[in-house]
């Protein structure tokens, strides 16, 4: 499927608190059908992404965000927003049409009580189409025959709400999320897989109290400011920091070592693409470096992998590979590709014969696998795409628990999906 046919949105589910126009109810939202402009005063406005994010547009010289690379111009009851060479129109606050840097064009069409019940390609392709019911809905993705099921859960008490979702593959996810008295709020997840989580935050903030696994807690950090620490049963913490100003992501390991990766935040199609990913030593030594270049238009050019001084000798030996030595590694018997998605994204679809290990889980989930792991000659691991660090930070962890031979496939899971 090509870039042109792929709808660039992932459909996900996003808490709220008490959202009470939310197309899930009062406490869940899908971003990509509940786009909106908010203008909370005359002199700036609230965009609530498609992702799922939210930005803040002043009125200075026009609509813009601090950075300038946000604009909103307006025509009647049109209002459109420029990011990232996409165009997205709003009417009337709601989302209705988006915009690709190439310029394709995707439509979303509304009910008369301004329910999405489909997202289209202008040429009438249906992307994704919303059918409600007295309970629910379903999401039906037709170009790659997934559908998904929606149903309230009944007898639920008055400050909590559930949902069923049956997915194609027959799988059943059952949510629950319930406001307590402690001002905290506590959604439980099963599934008939059996995954299992529960995650628990603060009501008013949002702040992340715990999940299954791990506690959070904001501290100081030797960047001079305090950010949010994962804490494990053992008291060992790590910590994940973006610092949008120099485009650089920093990711401190439970050994004291991380992962620094630079994104170029220069206006035009490179913007917010990978540069360069630095892997430093617990004595802050530089032991590799992988970097990238462009064309002109973002494409990626080049990928080369340069050494460090020194540091962790063991690490030295983590090499990337293309998607063609991916795909001829993979019929290999000695060759195991390590997933380090989430559980959800390694559910719904996976490289075949993968395992998971994930970088929030794993090191509850690595005793399991071990075993397997070890029997392997090569170690080939991947996450979502190129820009994500997860695949570098757990084949770090891999390495530091002596597998000699500890492969990083870029493209990841998109890629493969894509070149299926």
């Amino acid at each position: 499927m090509s870039d042109a046919e792929a709808l660039p949105f992932q459909l996900r589910f996003e808490s709220k608190g008490n959202a009470t126009d939310s197309f899930l109810g009062r406490f869940w939202t899908i971003p990509v059908l509940e786009s909106r402009l908010v203008f909370p005063k005359a002199h700036f406005l609230k965009w609530i992404t498609p992702g799922g994010g939210t930005r803040y547009l002043t009125k200075k010289s026009g609509f813009r965000s601090e950075d300038g690379k946000i604009a909103a111009t307006f025509e009647g009851d049109l209002t459109a927003i420029r990011s990232s060479g996409w165009k997205y129109v709003y009417r009337n606050e709601i989302l209705v049409e988006a915009t690709s840097p190439e310029g394709h064009v995707i439509a979303w069409k509304r009910d008369a009580a301004s329910n999405v019940v489909s997202v289209e390609r202008v040429n009438g392709d249906v992307l994704m189409q919303i059918t409600p019911s007295r309970e629910g809905f379903e999401v039906v993705m037709p170009r790659s025959n997934e559908a998904f099921v929606f149903g309230k859960q009944k007898g639920v008490p008055a400050k909590s709400e559930g949902w069923q979702i049956t997915f194609s593959g027959g799988r059943e996810d059952t949510v629950n999320m319930e406001t307590k008295e402690d001002g905290v709020t506590e959604l439980r997840r099963s599934s008939s897989d059996g995954i299992r989580s529960i995650y628990r935050w603060k009501t008013e903030t949002g702040d992340l109290i715990s999940d299954s696994d791990f506690s959070y807690e904001v501290r100081e950090t030797d960047l001079g400011r305090s950010l949010l620490h994962r804490i494990d049963a053992s008291g060992a913490t790590e910590w994940y920091d973006y610092d949008g100003t120099r485009g650089a992501a920093t990711y401190k390991r439970q050994d004291n070592s991380r992962v620094v990766t630079w994104y170029d935040v220069r206006l035009g199609p490179t913007n917010m693409k990978v540069f360069r990913m630095d892997t430093i030593s617990r004595d802050q030594k530089l032991i590799s470096s992988r970097l990238l270049s462009y064309d002109e238009n973002g494409e990626v050019e080049k990928e080369w992998t340069e050494e460090g001084v020194g540091g962790n000798a063991h690490e030295d030996g983590i090499r990337f590979i293309d998607l063609e030595e991916a795909k001829s590694l993979h019929s290999r018997e000695s060759m195991l590709f390590v997933d380090t998605r989430s559980a959800e994204a390694f559910a719904a679809g996976a490289i075949p014969g993968a395992v998971h290990l994930s970088r929030m889980a794993f090191e509850r989930d690595y005793p399991a696998q071990e075993t397997k792991l070890r029997n392997m000659q090569t170690l080939i691991v991947y996450c979502t795409s190129r820009n994500c660090e997860d695949s570098s930070i757990v084949a770090t962890k891999l390495t530091a628990l002596g597998f000699k031979n500890v492969l990083i496939f870029e493209g990841g899971w998109a890629e493969w999906w894509k070149n299926r």
